[in-house]
């Protein structure tokens, strides 16, 4: 796939990188406009850059790729947001991240995938592999139990602000812990986020 070469030979110097050779013409303009996002960034060369910096660079890349203008995603989102967006001088809100992938016929994790394997200097394809890691390790059956507790009637349950002590958790991962368990085997065990065990850990 030509974006995960692109990630792939970022690396590289710029006029090594024109120099390597692509299948057609279509992926050759997509190249090109790889290139010169990465011309505009410098600071994608040598440093770790903002998360906003490399979805901008994403997001220029994939619209001209499209021929879009920012005027086209007026049905969706306001033109100028769209320019502030693809100059990093804005955050962006999964509202508009929803907004600006419909236009760009994409899904949005898709565009956090890109921004972000580029922002770490790892193809997507390595980056999908660590997500599917994550995945298998939150979506226990209890977790998307939990995950489905949260919602009613199509709204999210409201809760009181704070962290809520639950009795029934506490004494699973109390459980897990008067076994010998270590955190990470607790998590895996009861299917509870990261955060959820390190929190009931250590209560008395």
């Amino acid at each position: 796939m030509v974006l995960t070469r692109m990630v792939t030979l970022q690396s590289l110097p710029i006029w090594l990188a024109l120099l390597m050779p692509i299948s057609n013409t279509h992926n050759s303009i997509y190249w090109m406009e790889w290139v010169f996002a990465m011309w505009l960034y410098p600071q994608l060369w040598g440093f770790q850059m903002q998360a906003k910096d490399s979805l901008a660079a994403v997001l220029r890349v994939l619209r001209r790729a499209r021929g879009l203008k920012a005027e086209d995603f007026a049905s969706h989102i306001a033109p100028t947001h769209v320019n502030n967006l693809e100059n990093g001088k804005v955050s962006v809100t999964l509202e508009t991240l929803q907004s600006v992938s419909a236009v760009l016929d994409v899904r949005p994790i898709t565009l956090l995938i890109l921004a972000e394997s580029f922002r770490g200097k790892v193809s997507p394809a390595d980056m999908l592999v660590d997500i599917e890691r994550e995945l298998n390790d939150l979506a226990s059956p209890a977790m998307l139990k939990d995950f489905a507790g949260q919602m009613e009637g199509g709204q999210l349950v409201r809760r009181p602000s704070g962290a809520q002590l639950s009795l029934e958790k506490l004494a699973a991962v109390r459980k897990c812990k008067s076994q010998g368990m270590t955190q990470r085997e607790a998590v895996l065990e009861l299917g509870f986020p990261t955060s959820t065990v390190q929190r009931y850990w250590h209560k008395e």
